[in-house]
């Protein structure tokens, strides 16, 4: 098929079967979740994100009169510091109860009020300026009334959620952590699963069989068992195309269930749909998401929204140049998928869309971060759509289409207007975007420099007992991971070399000193956790020695000098010197925060490097995020470190240094 002209890039879906109504809320201009109650009732929320820090707000959309009406503003209803972080969205939360009610959770993607951009994981043991936690939220359409159900999970941010409603519970992932809860709203109690991703999973859907489906940040296929009230690894690795952003953002990202009872799905940035079948737990590749006419110039375009009409044919948005509508038989082998123009109108085209559905024939879609204008949503008209497919198409003339996200004009020779003039607000929000990324660039909050690998050793010994306790170097440079299940894993870059039985190894009965005998440091207050937790000896002679509250100090010639803190929470768990002595490498923090990696030199003293987190990482798995570092080793080259972890997903981790 011939590809798109640049003309074809630009021209709408036809005008008569489109219907637009936005927010009058400026500054706010996301709208991450959009909820359709069996009754039909359309609720959305208006999200801050960036440098603008204030309060999500909860809309109701009136498709009778095609307006919106404000339920409320966060703001009102809950008490939050003022330094901190706001909780400026609804994210893919927002579920309706039996009795009419609507539960849903906060998330963060704003700044606090003084901060230059969104920085939550820098915050996120700022007890005065980090982000509190998401709060449980239920609203009643009938009397208007907010309940704020509290924090069930302090500093982290609840990324997604679904309740369960013969349980009456809230099933939920953190944005941070990437672990699972399971709140119970009969007794408030939280239960906490552990990491079931690296990061940032969001889409929890329940399939046919009454479970609910999403998976890490990578593409492990993971289901909440509805049956025995716990999460489960499927097994299922999701395919993942060989480009550095799938392998980066292989997450499920939008699904919807088929006649079939399989449920149907896309990746962030995979290029394949995908069939899963609940009943005999296998996965099929199905159809390219992109229409073959734009293929060439985006291939990896991003599917937004899915959902199947009266015909059995899947509807969905395709992300090229903005989003195009796009429909498909899946169920056909041989089928393609045909792309109609342009999602929106003349003035304003669509660029990211949260959440669709289908309401009597019209399509309904949230409508989000179309620059820094306020998000709505838009309707389409299925029927007009199939009736007009051949009628001439009139081209946008939304300036967003023609102003690049580094402001640079492009077909303007197509565009009616002053592009200079009418896209300067744009231009505007791309240059607040840039100093941001400059910003986040500038103040790191993840360790490693150098080359990053990570291999994912749960998934080979085992999800239980793959944590590990202890991590060395072989004399050829090799990676050996001890986990408590009793194995010996040796890596290499990433990638496993072999695996052996190995008994726990027990650790040493007494250290080289005494160190009951000296004041190590404290924090006022907890003198009692000023207790050796971990040391090594440097080439001067001296020890360097961490506490169980996180301080660190020197021992020489019978003297203590303190070296202050390495990390705000909990304990040093180990240390590591290099081969020549002169510097050490520690891991520290408590298992219920993000945890941290520090160096100490013997002539510049320490450097505090940041959590376990990257997603461009050199080994296969390109994303890394764990949060319960807990020992390290040096290299005998003395050029890299590894460091075990202790989280549910058990890793090994290597960084050049």
């Amino acid at each position: 098929m011939k590809k798109y002209t640049r003309e074809q890039y630009l021209q709408m879906i036809p005008q008569s079967a489109v219907r637009q109504c936005f927010i009058d809320a400026p500054g706010y201009n996301a709208a991450w979740d959009y909820c359709v109650t069996p009754e039909g009732k359309h609720y959305i929320p208006c999200c801050a994100e960036g440098t603008f820090p204030e309060y999500v707000k909860l809309y109701e959309y009136l498709p009778e009169t095609n307006e919106m009406k404000l339920l409320f503003n966060l703001e009102d209803s809950i008490t939050v510091y003022p330094r901190t972080i706001r909780p400026s969205k609804f994210h893919t939360s927002i579920n309706p109860m039996p009795d009419g009610k609507l539960i849903m959770t906060t998330h963060t993607t704003a700044s606090a009020p003084t901060h230059p951009c969104w920085m939550p994981e820098a915050y996120y043991t700022h007890m005065w300026e980090g982000f509190m936690g998401s709060n449980v939220i239920i609203y009643d359409p009938k009397t208007g009334k907010v309940e704020d159900l509290g924090i069930p999970v302090p500093r982290d941010t609840i990324y997604g959620a679904k309740y369960i409603a013969e349980k009456n519970c809230l099933f939920f992932i953190t944005y941070t952590r990437g672990h699972a809860y399971l709140f119970n709203l009969d007794d408030r109690s939280v239960t906490d699963f552990g990491q079931c991703t690296e990061f940032g999973s969001y889409l929890i859907k329940e399939a046919s069989d009454g479970n609910l489906y999403f998976s890490s940040r990578s593409g492990d296929l993971w289901r909440f068992n509805t049956s025995v009230m716990k999460p489960e690894f499927t097994g299922i690795e999701i395919p993942r195309e060989d480009t550095p952003a799938c392998r980066a953002r292989n997450v499920m990202a939008y699904a919807t269930t088929g006649a079939d009872g399989r449920l149907y799905f896309t990746t962030h940035l995979g290029r394949h749909f995908f069939a899963y079948d609940p009943k005999t737990n296998t996965l099929q590749t199905l159809a390219y998401t992109v229409p073959e006419e734009m293929r060439e110039d985006y291939p990896d375009a991003m599917v937004f929204g899915m959902v199947f009409d009266k015909y059995g044919k899947l509807w969905y948005t395709s992300h090229t140049n903005k989003l195009h509508l796009c429909c498909i038989d899946i169920t056909d082998p041989n089928a393609k998928p045909q792309a109609f123009g342009l999602v929106g109108t003349e003035k304003r085209c669509h660029d990211c869309i949260e959440n669709i559905f289908i309401r009597d024939d019209v399509l309904y879609m949230s409508d989000a971060n179309h620059g820094p204008d306020a998000p709505g949503v838009v309707s389409v008209d299925l029927e007009e759509i199939r009736k007009n497919v051949d009628a001439p198409k009139i081209i946008c003339q939304d300036e967003i289409l023609y102003i690049t996200r580094d402001n640079e004009f492009e077909n303007f020779d197509l565009y009616d207007g002053d592009l200079a003039k009418d896209g300067k607000r744009i231009i505007e929000f791309n240059n607040q975007t840039k100093r941001d990324s400059a910003y986040l660039a500038a103040n790191p909050f993840n360790f490693g420099k150098g080359k990053r690998f990570v291999c994912k050793l749960w998934k080979k010994v085992g999800l239980d007992g793959s944590q590990v306790y202890k991590v060395s170097y072989d004399a050829s440079g090799n990676v050996l991971a001890y986990t408590e299940n009793g194995k010996c894993v040796t890596s290499k870059d990433g990638e496993i070399l072999k695996i052996e039985d190995c008994p726990k190894l027990t650790q040493p009965a007494s250290a080289e000193i005494d160190f009951s005998k000296y004041t190590l440091p404290a924090h006022p207050g907890r003198q009692y956790l000023a207790t050796a937790s971990a040391y090594t000896k440097l080439s001067d002679g001296s020890y360097l020695v961490g506490t169980h509250d996180g301080m660190l100090a020197l021992i020489k010639n019978g003297k203590v000098f303190s070296l202050g803190a390495v990390c705000n929470d909990g304990a040093v768990h180990d240390i590591a010197v290099t081969p020549d002595g002169k510097k050490a490498f520690g891991v520290a923090g408590d298992h219920d925060s993000i945890g941290v990696v520090f160096s100490f030199d013997i002539e510049l003293g320490i450097e505090i490097g940041g959590c376990i987190y990257f997603m461009n990482g050199s080994s296969r798995e390109r994303t890394g995020v764990s949060c319960e570092p807990c020992c390290v080793a040096v290299s005998p080259d003395g050029k890299r470190v590894a460091i075990g972890v202790r989280d549910n997903l058990g890793c090994v981790y290597e960084f050049e240094i």
